[in-house]
């Protein structure tokens, strides 16, 4: 059956869709509740820091070579599915036994399972986006809707029934997550139904500094912002801000996120794809110089939104840039690339910031905001190398 045929579930895209709004779930879970649970069952913070950190090394060493396998199978559904499996299979485990090696086991390879299969997600998801003409940035949206969801219902079901639900909480956003996988369609077009794309060539051919300098640019700027998921609800709380006051300005910036996303198709046309990772990054630079400066929340408000540039605007941007230029056959490999790229990028990020949050308190912003110059200067210089003309709409 083809991926535009009729299906019980609806569209390929409403598919798609549904599987996005399951994707991130569990991190929402995890955000919401996942230090305080781990710290009640009477894990040190060095402990909690390893369950975080080793599935990023892991993550790390397989990207490119789950990529590979993914484009070398038939379909991308296929990597996706198996992903989604091992990733809710694996923690079951914790029903049996909270120890900590269980807990460590169980997450790691729940985590590392979905790490590598996010990449080959995003990369089928922009191709079938592109074949079908719809925009992918509406299907991301709803990760970020799922992800708002689960972190919200959490808060309220520990405060119902206790530690004791949270487990149940983990699995069932696995499961529907694996569920969602099964409506996937197929993401892959017979070859005679779609006329070829023109400029795209193989991963191989494309590894030149004009190519690269965006990936490497993208992910300085991207692990900026994992500085933020680490240590701003921290230096708030510092500040004096209540828990709930700290929920309501993090959520900001993930529903500023989400409209990003959705409006991205209408805009989508007015600039290159590093045009737009551009302005991403140069809003990133002046985003955490103002953060340093220890805001009032009526600053804090419109930092927030930012993020819908910062963030939001920067991932689109760099996933139509690969999908622009690398061929069908290599997509999910360039996708793992620049998520390896990132997590090199995001775990510097995080050594540097933490030892700077010690030294410095809440200045330390003006450090991420030199990290973040830095992946500007690389999306700039890669401007100069090679023009813009190539990045925008495809040509079929």
């Amino acid at each position: 059956m083809s991926a535009i045929s009729f299906h019980p579930m609806g569209t390929a895209q409403n598919r798609v869709s549904l599987y996005y709004f399951t994707l991130f779930m569990l991190p929402g879970v995890l955000t919401a509740y996942g230090a305080i649970w781990f710290s009640n069952l009477g894990f040190s913070e060095a402990q909690i820091s390893i369950l975080n950190s080793v599935p990023i090394f892991i993550v790390l060493i397989l990207n490119l070579l789950i990529g590979r396998l993914a484009d070398r199978a038939n379909d991308w559904r296929t990597t996706i599915i198996i992903g989604s499996l091992f990733a809710a299979i694996s923690l079951t485990g914790i029903l049996y036994s909270q120890d900590y090696w269980v807990i460590l086991v169980c997450l790691t390879i729940s985590n590392v399972a979905m790490g590598t299969t996010v990449p080959v997600v995003d990369a089928a998801a922009v191709r079938l986006a592109d074949r079908m003409n719809y925009g992918f940035g509406v299907q991301r949206a709803w990760g970020t809707i799922g992800y708002l969801i689960l972190l919200m219902v959490t808060g309220e079901i520990i405060a119902r029934y206790g530690d004791a639900s949270y487990i149940w909480l983990l699995l069932l956003a696995a499961f529907l997550r694996m569920q969602a996988a099964f409506f996937l369609p197929k993401f892959r077009a017979p070859k005679l139904e779609v006329a070829p794309i023109q400029g795209l060539v193989a991963l191989a051919s494309v590894m030149r500094p004009w190519f690269i300098l965006p990936l490497l640019g993208y992910g300085i700027i991207n692990g900026s912002h994992m500085i933020l998921n680490a240590f701003h609800s921290l230096i708030l709380a510092r500040q004096g801000y209540e828990p709930l006051t700290i929920s309501l300005i993090i959520s900001l910036g993930a529903v500023a996120e989400t409209i990003m996303f959705v409006l991205f198709s209408k805009i989508s046309s007015r600039m290159s794809s590093r045009g737009f990772l551009a302005i991403a990054g140069v809003a990133t630079v002046v985003r955490w110089v103002a953060f340093g400066f220890e805001p009032t929340l009526f600053w804090l408000i419109p930092l927030q939104l930012m993020h819908a540039i910062t963030f939001a605007l920067g991932f689109v941007a760099i996933v139509r840039f690969i999908s622009r230029h690398v061929i069908e056959e290599n997509a999910a490999e360039a996708q793992g690339l620049m998520a390896m790229i990132q997590q090199i990028m995001t775990i510097v990020a995080m050594l540097g910031f933490g030892f700077f949050v010690a030294q410095m308190g809440i200045q330390a912003f003006w450090v991420a905001a030199g990290y973040a110059a830095l992946g500007t200067v690389c999306v700039f210089v890669s401007l100069i190398l090679r023009g813009s003309s190539t990045d925008g709409p495809i040509k079929r």
